[in-house]
């Protein structure tokens, strides 16, 4: 019988503390069916310029397990951990830093349903489970994060039923034209609710996605992809927002500007703001506290690590285990906590980071990604993320975006090779490949 995770303490005093539902935390820095204009699911519609696939694949029945297991948690958590100390590696290791894990975590978890062979194989083992277990471990931990009776019976100020603090939303995007494995879809739709898209790719495409993903942020996140180029055949894309108050905001006596030094021991002053907290954390070289948010379900974990220890290399040194076990044994004990008022942005693309995590096929000619579409060609483009977070006297507001484009290889099948031999005079152009307009066109005629 599966073990299910053991509840904070937080928890145990009354609310729902998660650690994995925080998106932040850790540091800051052509499918068949009937065509619609409105989505079904998948968050917050799209542009009217896009064309809605999801009314032709109607969710089948899955049933949301209750909980995660202490597996599946430990290997969502170890993923994160492991995410962020590769990115952050990655990116120099010094500084701030912000990545939403549970946001590369779904928009990753879509595209391996598409997978085949060593591909697949590869995903699950950086992933952290089989695909069959993320999609049900996914799907429950989504499955959750609607406001509890209690929340709902409350309230806001003017009487209306207050909404999750935590918001996941999914979409699938794909090029007119490209013929999708059916199963593939369904499974996006079944366990993510994920809203289907068809789209001509072209010119206005980009701003479809950005738009939904402006929409489906809260407006924190503006922007997700640049430019549709002519190989890109698919968009995989998870808006992820957190909008928490939290249970005793900061009086304005409570914030006072104070020294803050850096990691290269620099100083500056900012706003740092003092309370009481009930909840301390100690062990794994730091100590820290917990904060909790008005909803009850979430809270803010701040981690200081002991001197001479960076945050990159406390974080870097623990499991998923170890870190939901130092979370789970807060204490309850009084804690005089200062806090810096702070704002945070951060974008980064993650496929090299992700290969190097152990899934380098995906992104190669050699990628098996004949469950998305049979004819085969496919590969992994580029794995954008974006982040945002604001910390204030009244809460917290943080939001992330992920998309995974998907391109078609140069290894796609041909029918017979061509050859072309530029050994007489030939002309050539440079042309934008979000409109295809040529900015320059010359002939070659030999050198002078």
């Amino acid at each position: 019988m599966a073990r299910t995770p053991h509840p904070s303490p937080l928890a145990r005093a009354g609310a729902a503390a998660c650690a994995l539902a925080l998106p932040v935390v850790l540091a800051g820095c052509a499918a068949g069916g009937p065509a619609t204009e409105a989505p079904s699911g998948g968050g917050a519609g799209a542009p009217a310029s896009a064309t809605s696939l999801t009314a032709g694949l109607e969710p089948d029945q899955v049933v949301a397990a209750d909980e995660l297991t202490e597996a599946q948690a430990d290997a969502l958590t170890d993923f994160s951990l492991t995410l962020f100390n590769e990115a952050y590696a990655a990116q120099g290791g010094q500084g701030g830093a912000l990545l939403s894990p549970v946001s590369v975590e779904y928009a990753l978890a879509m595209t391996a349903n598409g997978a085949r062979g060593d591909t697949l194989a590869q995903m699950e083992d950086v992933l952290g489970l089989p695909v069959s277990d993320l999609n049900e471990a996914l799907h429950a931990f989504a499955a959750t994060l609607g406001p509890d009776a209690e929340g709902a019976a409350d309230g806001d100020a003017d009487g209306e039923a207050a909404g999750p603090a935590l918001r996941l939303a999914d979409s699938v995007w794909i090029r007119e034209g490209l013929a999708v494995e059916r199963p593939f879809l369904q499974d996006c739709v079944n366990y993510y609710d994920a809203a289907i898209f068809q789209e001509p790719f072209d010119g206005g495409t980009a701003d479809a996605i950005n738009g939904w993903v402006d929409e489906n942020t809260d407006g924190m996140i503006d922007r997700i992809v640049d430019v549709v180029g002519p190989q890109s055949m698919m968009y995989l894309v998870n808006a992820v927002a957190f909008d928490g108050a939290w249970e005793t905001p900061y009086e304005e006596s409570q914030v006072a500007d104070d020294t803050f030094t850096r990691g290269d021991g620099t100083a500056q002053t900012l706003p740092l703001m003092a309370s009481n907290e009930g909840l301390y954390l100690e062990g794994a070289g730091a100590t820290g506290f917990i904060k909790p948010y008005a909803d009850g379900r979430y809270a803010l974990a701040a981690l200081l690590p002991a001197e001479g220890t960076t945050p990159g290399e406390l974080l870097a040194s623990l499991s998923g285990s170890e870190l939901r076990g130092l979370l789970r044994d807060a204490s309850f004990d009084e804690v005089r906590a200062l806090m810096p008022k702070f704002e945070d942005s951060c974008g980064i693309e993650l496929s090299g980071v992700l290969a190097a995590m152990g899934m380098p096929d995906a992104f190669g000619d050699g990628a098996d990604f004949t469950g998305i579409s049979a004819d085969g060609g496919l590969c992994i483009s580029e794995v954008n993320h974006r982040a945002f977070a604001a910390v204030d006297e009244s809460g917290t507001r943080a939001a992330a975006a992920t998309s995974v484009g998907i391109r078609v290889t140069s290894a796609r099948p041909s029918a017979e090779p061509k050859e072309v031999r530029l050994d007489r005079p030939f002309a050539y152009l440079i042309i934008d490949n979000e409109t295809n307009v040529p900015v320059f066109i010359g002939i070659m005629d030999g050198m002078e």
